[in-house]
């Protein structure tokens, strides 16, 4: 995907947001995970808020993850692939389309991964 976004810093920056999201989502998930593996016992009102507080976190970060990708990432992709390319860009990412779900613009191959 990087070599479709704009060339030096601009491009490398566009990138660097999107994997910082990623970082984020992963360790919070581990943080979760940690809480879930911690529990013993009934859950206290400390913890309840702490699980509260992760779920609210990750739910802010997935979701502006994919107002991102929504709204400045597909689009620019549209401009720039070709259907063969967002038909790579798709397998890569997910494997060889089914003959019911062959990919055309990158807005159609986001979307699938959402279903």
């Amino acid at each position: 995907m990087q070599r479709h976004l704009p060339a030096g810093d601009a491009g490398a920056g566009a990138t660097a947001t999107m994997r910082r999201d990623h970082d984020e989502v992963a360790e919070l998930t581990r943080q979760l995970q940690q809480l879930r593996d911690a529990l013993a016992g009934p859950l206290t009102t400390e913890r309840r808020r702490g699980v509260q507080r992760l779920l609210y976190g990750l739910h802010a970060v997935v979701r502006l993850h994919f107002a991102k990708e929504e709204e400045v990432y597909l689009p620019l992709l549209d401009a720039r692939l070709t259907a063969e390319e967002a038909a790579e860009m798709y397998k890569t990412m997910h494997g060889p389309p089914s003959p019911a779900r062959a990919p055309g613009r990158a807005a159609d191959i986001a979307g699938r991964h959402l279903l």
